[in-house]
């Protein structure tokens, strides 16, 4: 491809004209047939006289062809009376006999010359229709790049060729617009493209529209819902019965009206998405949601289940989604379904954004049916993802994310929304944007990750409300009060609720649902059980009335939470079996249900169900990888701690008013030996084989009274009517409740094992560059270690192992941040930390050696010397030699020679 005087030289159509004498280019304006001529012309050197066919006779035309020496006749405007077989007869003439080497280019805005013109030229007539004369990627690249010189990246290319489908007229116009801005409002315009690319070529599509009449504009205002006019869905949607006529006259009047390989009629998209905006009908309260339901019943009454299932669920249409849902599922494979869903809502704009029926199709549908998509929504992403198609790839992403989110897999879901989010940013989609942070937002509310929660909600806010995106605005602000309540804040959070019910009710967006469940927890969090009750029943109503499995599952499993709280126990359990009952595929709802279901059963003292159920929990989060409730076996409701132990360092009890002392040395050992098993329990004939060998027959019976007089040695320090039960027992294993109790080395542990690295052992290596963002979480878990574990018990033999642990766990926080702080160039904190280590563990020398390594590569000799001799000071005799011949070693590498 040559690029020359600023003209496009399209060699893929100039080699197709070299081939032929007679050439139809047929295409509306914009089509940029008269460039081609032009360039063409230039390109090969040759000379063009132009004739304007119009009402010219056979002889009109016989007489101008003898005159005119030209290499290419350029025709315009040929009348279809002339195309007769005299008219043929005399062009071949011309072309024989005058100039064997002539062409003759047509060049009109309908294939009418073609047609009449084929059957008598055979194959030596060409024809260059708009899919032929639309610009391809390639050509795209070199036209806003090497012509234009607008150095655009890829995905922005990529996006103006698909939503244009290479349209020449639209890249006219977008050069137009940008290549004389501001390099700050070129920025602001290629980043948001998805509404700045329609909104520069919409005079153009306003001129296209200016050439249908007033009848024929009516029709396809009123029908721009359809992304195919089949004749028998519009009749009945329409209540006409000669559409299929109008689509016929529309099909020879103009090239947006097209059909596709599959033979259906369409309306070109940017043509239907204008005829959309201009159609004051959708304006108006209530006719788009009348719309929507008048298509769905026809697609339905003509057997095209899918289109009417989207129609309906872009409603929520109570009455037919669960009637169209059974068809849906009967009919269709979950991959054959997918794909039409895809190919259908991805044309369609603007009232069906994917953004809105992805969470509606993925609840509306059958759990077993939606989990099905992910396998096909994964290929679809590879397939569009390798065709640079970065819109579509981003929509797919945020379904399947949207899916993993409503199945319970939090992991896989923020990886799938942050791998869209990428892919939007390269192409500016706001509207869908706002969506995918919101709902990256719950997934880290989910994860118990509050404040990045917010950070991402609010993101989702800002964005909503700039672009008046009524639907993100509902479900963000509905995230929101979602996050307050988890911070404890309920009287804050309410008005965000109240706002989204406001912004509901006057936009028709039918998410009352979720607005309902939080509406119930935020009164629940304000003690207003009755409350609670009232905004469940209301969630459950609603869910009742459109017999969907998700929302009847999230709207029993509130009802049972409010019931519960509210003490009537015998309700909450019969809500709490209705949940379950649609809630298997649906994780995150499940484990909730069951966690609710354990209060139950500890509150009527069954223990066997309890336990059973505790199972059942932390098998479904270990499964899904619940970060709220991987060491412990309670998850909701909240917890209400009562008892706080510090046992790195000085071993206390603190109440919320109280400190307590256990005074009797069995029972004060059998918490210990508890702390030391927090994370398993027990085992009861274990307990008593360790600590109570000692009492022979009596020793069950000792373990009883110690373990009585331990339970009410820790209630007596806690300031409440309804005490809880700080030791629980599931069988025959014995645990501390950790709804009632928190100890400092569960938090250590917690928030460590988060940073997947062994605390256990010691390592020769230096740590891994650390984020900021761990590190301030290390720092937080060091503050705990005010001592050793339980120091005030030296010679109690089962605390011996536990202790090393948690020193060499403390040494591995230490080495660590020592390491983060060397890599940031701090080194005070870096000699402080290390320093620590060695007062803590002087016998651990390869630690030591890691110090002088790095003290040495910032010179620090004096140091690195001292670090030695202590080194050697603790370090026993029969093990100086190897120790003083490692570090030698150390000292050797940076150079220094040291003499033993």
């Amino acid at each position: 491809m040559i690029v020359q005087k600023d003209l496009m030289h399209r060699d893929r159509l100039f080699d197709a004209l070299d081939k032929y004498t007679f050439i139809c280019l047929a295409a509306d304006k914009g089509f940029g047939k008269t460039s081609l001529v032009e360039t063409y012309l230039e390109s090969r050197n040759l000379t063009g006289k132009y004739l304007n066919m119009q009402n010219k006779s056979d002889l009109d035309i016989a007489s101008v062809l003898q005159s005119a020496d030209a290499d290419i006749i350029i025709a315009e405007n040929a009348d279809e009376n002339i195309l007769n077989h005299d008219f043929s007869l005399t062009l071949k003439e011309h072309a024989v006999l005058a100039r064997k080497n002539v062409k003759f280019i047509f060049v009109n805005e309908n294939q009418s010359v073609y047609g009449k013109l084929s059957g008598e030229f055979h194959t030596d007539i060409l024809l260059l229709d708009p899919d032929a004369l639309a610009f391809t990627e390639e050509e795209s690249e070199v036209y806003f790049n090497e012509i234009h010189k607008l150095s655009l990246e890829d995905s922005q290319i990529n996006y103006i060729y698909r939503k244009t489908s290479g349209w020449p007229l639209a890249y006219k116009l977008f050069c137009e617009h940008i290549q004389f801005k501001s390099a700050f409002s070129r920025d602001e315009i290629l980043k948001s493209l998805v509404t700045h690319l329609h909104e520069i070529i919409a005079p153009a599509l306003d001129k296209i529209i200016e050439t249908f009449d007033e009848s024929e504009r009516e029709f396809l205002s009123r029908t721009v819902l359809m992304c195919d006019l089949i004749p028998a869905v519009v009749d009945d949607y329409l209540d006409i019965e000669n559409s299929e006529e109008q689509i016929e006259t529309l099909l020879g009047k103009s090239v947006f009206i097209y059909k596709d390989v599959s033979g259906y009629v369409k309306c070109n998209q940017l043509l239907r998405r204008r005829l959309y905006e201009q159609y004051p009908a959708f304006a108006q309260a209530g006719e788009l949601f009348n719309a929507h339901r008048k298509l769905s019943l026809a697609y339905e009454k003509n057997y095209y289940y899918a289109e009417s299932y989207i129609h309906a669920s872009a409603i929520w249409d109570a009455d037919r989604l669960p009637a169209i849902t059974l068809a849906l599922r009967d009919r269709y494979s979950p991959e054959d379904l997918l794909r039409r869903f895809v190919t259908y809502i991805s044309e369609l704009y603007p009232s069906l954004l994917i953004s809105t029926l992805a969470g509606s199709i993925s609840r509306n549908l059958p759990a077993r049916v939606v989990k099905d998509f992910l396998g096909p929504l994964r290929s679809m992403i590879n397939e569009h993802r390798e065709k640079k198609n970065f819109l579509l790839t981003a929509q797919l992403q945020y379904w399947s994310g949207l899916i993993e989110l409503i199945l319970g897999d939090l992991s896989a879901a923020i990886t799938l929304l942050q791998n869209a989010l990428s892919n939007i940013s390269l192409i500016g989609a706001t509207t869908l944007e706002s969506c995918i942070l919101s709902y990256i937002a719950t997934c880290y509310r989910s994860l118990n990750r509050n404040d990045k929660a917010m950070e991402y909600a609010q993101r989702a806010l800002f964005i909503a409300e700039r672009e008046k995106f009524t639907y993100a605005q509902i479900i963000t602000l509905d995230e929101i009060a979602c996050c307050l309540l988890r911070r404890g804040d309920p009287f804050e959070a309410e008005p965000y609720i109240i706002q989204a019910l406001s912004l509901t009710s006057s936009s028709g967006h039918n998410t009352h649902l979720f607005l309902f469940i939080t509406y119930s927890s935020c009164k629940l969090a304000e003690g207003d059980v009755e409350g609670a009750l009232e905004w469940a029943s209301k969630a459950f109503e609603y869910a009742e009335s459109r017999s969907l499995e998700y929302d009847l599952g999230y709207s029993y499993y509130t009802l049972a939470k409010a019931h519960l709280y509210g003490g009537d126990y015998e309700s909450a359990g019969r809500e709490l079996a209705n949940c379950l009952e649609y809630s298997d595929y649906y994780a995150h709802i499940k484990a909730a249900a069951v966690a609710l279901q354990i209060k139950i059963f500890d509150h009527y003292g069954d223990t066997i169900s309890s336990s059973r159920k505790k199972s059942e929990l932390e098998d479904i989060c270990r499964y899904h990888k619940f970060a709220w409730d991987q060491n412990r076996v309670i998850a909701m409701p909240a917890k209400n701690i009562e008892l706080d132990i510090s046992t790195l360092g000085e071993f206390t009890i603190n109440g919320k008013n109280a400190t307590t002392v256990i005074r009797r040395t069995s029972s004060l050992e059998l918490l210990q030996y508890l702390i030391c098993n927090y994370v398993r329990g027990a085992n009861r004939d274990t307990i008593v084989d360790t600590l109570f060998e000692e009492y022979n027959e009596k020793r069950l019976n000792s373990f009883n009274v110690s373990l009585s007089t331990l339970r009410k040695a820790l209630a007596s320090c806690v300031d409440s009517e309804e005490k809880q039960s700080h030791i629980i027992r599931f069988r025959d294993v014995y645990k501390i409740n950790f709804d009632a109790v928190t100890i400092d080395i569960q938090t250590v542990a917690n928030i460590c094992s988060s940073e997947e690295f062994s605390l256990l052992k010691r390592s020769n290596e230096v740590s891994p560059i650390l984020t900021e963002t761990i590190a301030d979480k290390l720092f937080e878990a060091s503050k705990l270690f005010r001592g050793d574990f339980m120091e005030d018990f030296p010679y109690v033999s089962f605390l011996d192992g536990p202790r090393e642990k948690y020193r060499l766990m403390q040494v591995n926080i230490f080495k660590k941040l020592a390491d983060f702080h060397f890599n940031q160039r701090n080194y005070y904190d870096f000699t402080n930390y290390y320093d620590k280590i060695i007062e803590i563990a002087p016998y651990l020398d390869d630690i030591c050696l890691d110090y002088i390594s790095q003290l040495l590569s910032i010179n620090a000799y004096s140091k690195a010397k001292d670090v030695y001799a202590e080194l050697l000071n603790n370090t026993e005799e029969d093990l100086k030699s190897t120790v003083s011949n490692k570090t030698l070693e150390v000292f050797h590498k940076h150079g220094i020679i040291l003499r033993q």
